[in-house]
C-alpha cells in the first residue's frame, strides 16, 4: 500500500526533522515497503559540496532552512 506524507510548501529540511523525529515514517511502516521514493520540488541551488559531512550523523539537528544541501544529504 502506498504511503503519501506530502505536504504542500514543506522544506527539505522540515523533511528531515520529522524523519529526526520519527514522523514522517514509522519503523514499522518502512519496515513492510518495497521502495521509499522522496521527492522535493524546489527553486534553489541545492548543491554545496563543502557543507557535506562523511557520515549523516555528523549533521546538527535539527535542520533550519539555512543548508538546503546538508538536509539534503541527510534524508
Amino acid at each position: 500500500n502506498p504511503l503519501n506524507r506530502a505536504i504542500g510548501g514543506e522544506a527539505i529540511a522540515d523533511a528531515a526533522n520529522r524523519i529526526i523525529d520519527g514522523t514522517l515514517y514509522t519503523i514499522e511502516e518502512l519496515e513492510h515497503i518495497d521502495a521509499l521514493v522522496i521527492m522535493q520540488v524546489h527553486d534553489r541551488d541545492v548543491f554545496d559540496e563543502s557543507q557535506l559531512k562523511p557520515n549523516y550523523t555528523e549533521y546538527p539537528v535539527p535542520f533550519d532552512r539555512s543548508n538546503y544541501a546538508a538536509a539534503f544529504d541527510y534524508v
